[in-house]
Parts: structure tokens; C-alpha cells; sequence
């Protein structure tokens, strides 16, 4: 018996103290499950992912300095973190044989025993570490019908930038939703009685990963919550999806970059990323969602020719987005309502303006502070970044500048805007 646990953030700013606690504690209470090796992964926002294990039982693992330093990316850093504790059964008990596993794209944990190992890859000791093989090397179909034995998965795949549960009939798993995370865990109880003492209710009964089916989770769309997906599709992506306008014509727009001419078809696909400011917001008493309503921006001006619509069932989050002004998020679907085309937008979050009004969402002003000022590299204050230049520049990198430094810049050229132009 091994025991797998895990938690995956919904919030764009990712985790919080509360659940850092909540993880250390579930891998510790998990050692019931496998007290011979600990080992865990984190996944952070661009995919990259941390993992360090030990021959040791969960209690010493989690009092160790590296799992300090992981801990501490918990809350900094990581998006979605998992944990295992192993019972060995097939190879020795080494740090080498602990999960995870990774194999090129695919980081593994595995629940259970399989018989076919030498099948599945004879160059590893670990069963496990076949199964990771397998993952990397051919679809999950042929990998995981091919599996012998049981088995409950957890894998985060690079290619994909997805999390991916699945298991059979002799193995469990279970998700449990929370307002601001989904738990992973072998024992549905411990995640309820960790919260249950912090008075911290579930948003609903366990639920059992469905076996013939992956159950996946995009590091992209984390507030979308899972799918689940037959084992052949695993690797199917859809189709950019296009727009079908309707027989009547729309009214002219202002800006060159929307062609509406001829077929009046628009430069948008599904998965593109949008801004929009925000200007209203529908909840009624009885509404469990929070309706946002706004028009997208092109060229650093507003389009009122285009509705945007988005939603949230947390009320902070709508605030935020409301007292931001804008906001940013991934384009689903473009329906016509009277002649007006309307782009439905889904894990929208707040953007925010800098002293140039430079447009950042709160997780791209959070990266890109994070090394601070790039001239006197203090400390930057998101609190001060309308006040301070957060600027994403062509290669991707930022030009940041604190407030402090931007005050003595534009003292030091005065009646002169080129600071701020450039």
C-alpha cells in the first residue's frame, strides 16, 4: 500500500499559509499509507516543476531543510504540489526508488502493484518507474491498457501542461473541492478531518476518479476545475475554433485592427487571451454567479462595438476585477446578441495599470517584481505598482522601475515626457 495526496489552487495568486499547512500535514498523516519513502512535486505557473524525495517516513521528510525550501515555494511559487508515501514492494528502498518519477514530460506517482513490469520497460527497478517510462513514450492508451496490475496514477505532463488522475478498480482516488483548491488523496477522510478542524467545509461529497478515464486539471485554467477524458484522447487538442456571423451586418468599427469587412469575421480563436475594461456587473439576491460585463481592447483602445461577458461564483474576485477597471481572460466562445458580437471569456482576473498605464495581470506583476527594481533592485511593493513602470518588453523579460526611482527619474528630466514614452 502507498498513499498519494495533493492539493491544486484555483486563485491566480496561487496558494495561501493555510494551505501550505494543509499539504505538510496531509503527507504526514499520509505516512500511514507508506512510512518506507516520501517524496513530492511542485508544478509552478510556466510548468516547471520541483521534486525532491527521501528514503524516510513523512514525519522526518517534511523536517528536513529541503522540504523547508519547498514548503516555501508552496506559497510562492507552486500552482499544483503532490505528494507520495510509499510502501515498497518492488525495489530496494533507496532515494532513487522513491516518487516521483520523471521520464522527459511526464512526472509520475503511483498507488499499487503491477505484475508485467518487464513488459512495460526492463531497464528500471521500480514498477512504478516502468509506468513513467511507458508514459513518455507512447499515448496513455496503449500505456495504461497495457498496465497489468493495480494501479492509481497521478502525472503532470509538461507537453500538455496538464495534472492527470487515473486508476482502476483494485486502487482508490478521490478529489474533493474547497472554495480556493482541489484536494487529491488515497484516503478521502484525510483531507475532511485536516479542514474539519479548521471549521473548513467541503463544497461537496468526495469525488471517486472514474476508472477507463483521465481526469485532467490545466495548469492554465485551474478555476475551470477537471475534465474527464477517455484514455485515447488523451493527447487530442481541439481545433481553433471560428467565428459564424450572422446573416446581418454589424455596425462599422472605429479600429482598424477588427476587420469587419465582407464576412465581418473577427481575429479571434478559442484560447485566445483578452483584455477588456470592465463596466458593469449583474448579481441579483438569489444569483449564485457574479455576471461581468465589458468591451475588449485593441491597440490600447476600447472596442464598445464588442460585448464581453464573464462570470465568477466568488464575490471577491468580482470585486477585484470591478475595482481594477480591467480585466484579462481566455476567449471560449463568440455568440451575436442584436447584432453585437459577445465574447464569453472564462478564469478572468483583475489587470492593472502601472505609472505609464501599462496593462498587467496580478500574477505577471507578481513574477515580474519578484527580482525587484532593475535599477536599485529593491524591493518592489505590489501595492505601489500604479505609482512604479511594470513593462513586459519583446523577449519577454520586464522593465521594471519602483516608484522611488521613477520619482528621481522624471526629477531629474523635467517638463519632458520621454521617460515615460519609452
Amino acid at each position: 500500500m502507498c498513499g498519494i495526496v495533493g492539493i491544486i489552487t484555483k486563485n491566480a495568486n496561487g496558494f495561501g499559509m493555510d494551505e501550505c499547512e494543509l499539504f505538510t500535514n496531509m503527507l504526514q498523516m499520509d505516512t500511514i499509507r507508506g512510512k518506507d519513502s516520501t517524496g513530492v512535486f511542485g508544478v509552478d505557473v510556466d510548468s516547471k516543476i520541483d521534486i525532491i524525495k527521501a528514503d524516510t517516513d513523512g514525519w522526518t521528510f517534511t523536517q528536513c531543510q529541503n522540504y523547508k525550501a519547498f514548503e516555501n515555494k508552496i506559497y510562492s511559487t507552486y500552482r499544483i504540489v503532490i505528494g507520495h508515501n510509499r510502501a515498497a514492494t518492488k525495489g530496494a528502498v533507496t532515494a532513487a526508488n522513491a516518487h516521483p518519477f520523471k521520464e522527459e514530460h511526464i512526472s509520475l506517482v503511483h498507488n499499487g502493484t503491477i505484475y508485467n513490469k518487464d513488459d512495460l520497460d526492463k531497464s528500471v527497478d521500480v514498477d512504478s518507474h516502468a509506468i513513467t517510462k511507458a508514459l513518455a513514450k507512447t499515448d496513455a492508451a496503449e500505456a495504461l491498457e497495457s498496465i497489468h496490475g493495480p494501479f492509481a496514477l497521478v502525472w503532470y505532463d509538461t507537453k500538455l501542461k496538464s495534472l492527470n488522475l487515473a486508476r482502476n478498480s483494485e486502487r482508490p482516488l478521490f478529489l474533493i473541492e474547497y472554495p480556493n483548491y482541489w484536494t487529491v488523496s488515497s484516503e478521502p477522510g484525510l483531507p475532511y478531518w485536516l479542514n474539519g478542524r479548521e471549521n473548513k467545509k467541503a463544497m461537496g461529497m468526495p469525488k471517486l476518479i472514474p476508472t477507463k478515464k483521465i481526469v485532467q486539471i490545466n495548469i492554465d485554467n485551474l478555476r475551470a476545475g477537471f475534465s474527464e477524458i477517455e484514455y485515447e484522447n488523451y493527447s487530442y487538442m481541439p481545433p481553433p475554433m471560428s467565428y459564424r456571423p450572422p446573416t446581418y451586418s454589424y455596425p462599422p468599427s472605429p479600429l482598424k485592427s477588427v476587420p469587419y469587412v465582407g464576412t465581418h469575421s473577427l481575429p479571434f480563436k478559442q484560447g485566445d487571451s483578452v483584455t477588456f475594461k470592465v463596466d458593469d456587473i449583474k448579481h441579483e439576491e438569489d444569483d449564485t454567479d457574479y455576471i461581468i460585463f465589458g468591451h475588449p481592447m485593441f491597440e490600447d483602445e476600447i472596442d464598445t462595438n464588442i460585448l464581453v461577458k464573464t462570470d465568477t461564483k466568488l464575490k471577491h474576485e468580482a470585486d477585484a476585477m470591478v475595482a481594477a477597471g480591467f480585466a484579462q481572460g481566455t476567449l471560449t466562445s463568440i455568440t451575436d446578441m442584436g447584432g453585437m458580437p459577445v465574447l464569453y471569456m472564462r478564469f478572468a482576473e483583475p489587470v492593472r495599470k502601472d505609472a505609464n498605464e501599462n496593462l498587467n495581470t496580478d500574477r505577471d506583476i507578481m513574477k515580474a517584481i519578484a527580482n525587484g527594481c532593475s535599477r536599485c533592485k529593491g524591493t518592489m511593493v505590489f501595492t505601489d505598482i500604479s505609482d512604479s513602470i511594470v513593462r513586459q518588453k519583446k523577449d519577454g523579460s520586464y522593465r521594471i522601475l519602483c516608484s522611488k526611482c521613477l520619482k528621481e527619474s522624471k526629477d531629474k528630466v523635467p517638463n519632458t515626457g520621454s521617460l515615460l514614452a519609452h
